[in-house]
């Protein structure tokens, strides 16, 4: 069965209602989205994985990966990944990759999460995943993120029986150890690096500034290599600061 994946960090969800059309103008039917609002300020307190799946009538699934604040941007509400699907999500399960208690408030050290899904398609069980790694300057490999990596090959192997799908924000470009080690289990559909994703917005953090301009791959989707796939595409618009990564799969 053939079916339309897509991953994309989609900036907090603050564009929900373009986020929302471009879903249905594209028929995806499977997606895993990175820094999603949930009850923020930012986004009007609005529960951004449950207005989109709403509005498409699609199933989901949400993974905060900060919780529990009392004070701050993050106050009172949540921020982390979901995974929205047209199928049935049978099974849903959280992966701390950096634990909150880790945290100096930085976004070095930032709690990061793995959501790990069971998708029913068509009488299949897949797994489908999403994450989205810890930040370093000029995404540099980290201690941090290596940790990271191992902690994310441990649940590639805990689910090798199935088809895997896993996508993110892995804040690391091709030749980063990390993700070379992940390629060592699932395959890159972007096999050649040709896509870049990310900044469409001028980026400063401290003292690193990047100015507008695709010039990173940062987002990937990887896949077991029973699952074939056609050519991935990007799709350049302002709706965040990342574009999305689409690709059509054969289950």
């Amino acid at each position: 069965m053939e079916i339309k994946v897509m991953s994309w960090n989609i900036w907090s969800g603050k564009n929900w209602k373009q986020i929302i059309n471009f879903v249905k103008d594209n028929k995806i039917e499977l997606m895993g989205f990175q820094e999603v609002d949930n009850n923020l300020e930012e986004t009007e307190f609005i529960n951004i994985t449950e207005k989109i799946a709403q509005s498409l009538g699609y199933n989901f699934a949400y993974s905060p990966s900060i919780e529990n604040q009392k004070t701050g941007s993050f106050a009172e509400g949540q921020f982390g990944n979901c995974i929205i699907s047209k199928f049935p999500i049978v099974d849903n399960k959280r992966h701390f990759l950096s634990l909150p208690e880790e945290w100096d408030g930085t976004a070095i050290t930032e709690p990061r999460t793995l959501l790990e899904t069971k998708i029913n398609v068509d009488d299949k069980i897949v797994c489908f995943m999403t994450l989205h790694l810890g930040y370093s300057k000029q995404f540099q490999p980290t201690e941090i993120k290596l940790r990271q990596i191992e902690k994310v090959i441990e649940v590639i192997k805990n689910n090798n029986d199935l088809p895997i799908i896993l996508t993110g924000d892995f804040n690391s470009t091709p030749e980063n150890q990390g993700v070379k080690k992940i390629k060592q289990y699932l395959k890159d559909v972007d096999e050649k690096n040709t896509l870049k994703t990310w900044t469409m917005y001028d980026f400063k953090y401290h003292d690193w500034k990047v100015p507008a301009g695709l010039n990173f791959k940062i987002d990937y989707i990887f896949i077991s290599e029973k699952i074939k796939h056609e050519t991935p595409t990007i799709d350049i618009n302002k709706i965040s600061d990342h574009v999305p990564v689409i690709v059509k799969l054969e289950i």
